[in-house]
């Protein structure tokens, strides 16, 4: 076996297609092939950036983590390697400005159907990432009183638990018509975060008239908490 596996996200296939097409079809996939490969585009003419580099670094990752889901050590001896190409990215700074306010959630509230309003308030009352969002299934939603727990299935495989209100909870229930997934597309398929975060993006700025982007809404509910004292370890 000497190529690294499709992973169905179209930025990461560049990289691994590239990968592949560049492999010695008479050499194995080792670790030292993959962070070659990627030191060969560090030190490439092309100049590619720290963005690009991290990105087809995390692609790679990606693409061996499918791979050895059940072979962990094998799939941690790569993870190691993959770590000891360090690209150093630039975190993206978020001004205070940049974060959503309530009275813009009353303007898309206003303006967008329900469908789309309602990925944009779960986003936003909860904080949690696109991709964990896309994960949610119904039968990770617990009904309580007023409220439903929800399980979370984090970075790093870490499990967390958020509550929304009941209301909110049936109504995205119905509108989406939810069997897979709490929110899925019209053939009950599981959105793409990705694909989901372009669609954000989009039909928000078109209200707004600015960039909104769902990691958006994430700084904005944790902005939200710390202005209310909630310590960082709650968070």
């Amino acid at each position: 076996m000497n190529q690294l596996e499709l992973t169905g996200k179209k930025q990461y296939d560049f990289f691994i297609t590239k990968y592949n097409s560049a492999a010695n079809q008479e050499s194995d996939l080792t670790e030292k092939a993959v962070v070659t490969f990627l030191e060969g585009m560090k030190n490439s003419t092309k100049n590619f950036s720290l963005n690009t580099l991290h990105l087809a670094k995390c692609a790679f990752k990606y693409s061996l983590k499918k791979m050895f889901l059940d072979d962990f050590l094998k799939f941690e001896k790569f993870d190691r390697a993959l770590e000891m190409f360090n690209v150093k990215v630039q975190k993206m700074k978020v001004r205070v400005e940049d974060l959503i306010t309530e009275s813009e959630m009353l303007i898309l509230e206003k303006n967008l159907p329900l469908k789309k309003f309602l990925i944009c308030l779960f986003l936003f009352v909860t904080g949690v990432r696109a991709s964990e969002m896309c994960s949610i299934r119904p039968s990770d939603c617990i009904v309580r009183d007023n409220e439903v727990e929800i399980k979370i299935n984090g970075k790093g495989r870490r499990k967390r638990y958020i509550i929304i209100p009941k209301e909110l909870y049936f109504t995205i229930l119905n509108k989406f018509n939810s069997v897979n997934f709490l929110f899925e597309t019209k053939n009950k398929t599981k959105f793409r975060s990705d694909s989901l975060g372009k669609y954000v993006s989009r039909f928000a700025k078109n209200i707004l008239g600015r960039r909104v982007y769902p990691h958006l809404f994430r700084h904005s509910f944790i902005t939200n908490q710390i202005k209310k004292n909630v310590t960082a370890t709650a968070l």
